[in-house]
């Protein structure tokens, strides 16, 4: 099934019923679908872009975290082919960059952290907007360095989306309590005052009691 799909990569409707075969047949598939991966050596088109991330979205529904490791690898593979075709294909670039958020929001799911340098690279200094699916994967992962930049990126959202904007608040919220972070950390150290201002949305106050205590 795998060299099948591998030799008929250019032919996109062999995908699903290939891929939902793999998994039916489950873990046994497992070894073969990282070798299929391993012998994608570059990639440099959109059929090689689909084939990595059907092959990546099969491990995920049948596997574990024994399948980290190449998941990272094709992040790697997907951002070597973005730095290539950067100033050419737009398009293509675009692809890629769908591709790895997903492969991101599947690490995210299995609590692998080894690839969030690439998706802290994505989502930026927080000063334009990102693709669906970057803030989510932040929030899996719970990386606090991931906080200024969402500080800015809020007040960027919050004057197109207020969806996007609750979403980027309660990740935020979500990494700062995962992460145990203090509103004194050094990270906000050099924040001006509007980035201080949306900051504080992050750390919700402590409810006071009847008495008038926290």
């Amino acid at each position: 099934l795998v060299s099948t799909l591998l030799k008929r990569s250019h032919v996109s409707t062999m995908h699903m019923p290939i891929t939902t075969a793999l998994e039916v047949i489950g873990k046994n598939s497992i070894n073969v679908l990282i070798n299929a991966l391993g012998r994608i050596k570059e990639i440099d088109s959109a059929r090689d872009v689909y084939l990595v991330e059907a092959l990546a979205e099969t491990l995920w529904h049948i596997c574990d975290r024994k399948a980290a490791g190449v998941l990272v690898e094709q992040v790697r593979k997907l951002e070597s082919a973005m730095r290539a075709r950067k100033s050419g294909d737009q398009t293509f670039v675009e692809l890629c960059t769908a591709a790895k958020t997903r492969i991101h929001l599947i690490l995210s799911e299995m609590g692998i952290k080894e690839g969030v340098d690439d998706l802290l690279a994505m989502l930026g200094d927080g000063r334009k907007r990102v693709r669906e699916g970057v803030v989510e994967a932040l929030e899996k992962v719970g990386d606090k360095r991931a906080l200024v930049p969402l500080a800015r990126l809020y007040g960027i959202e919050r004057n197109v989306s207020d969806l996007n904007a609750r979403q980027i608040k309660n990740s935020a919220r979500e990494i700062v309590r995962r992460e145990t972070v203090s509103p004194d950390d050094a990270l906000f150290r050099d924040l001006g005052d509007q980035e201080k201002l949306v900051m504080e949305k992050f750390f919700p106050k402590a409810r006071q009691n009847g008495n008038g205590h926290h």
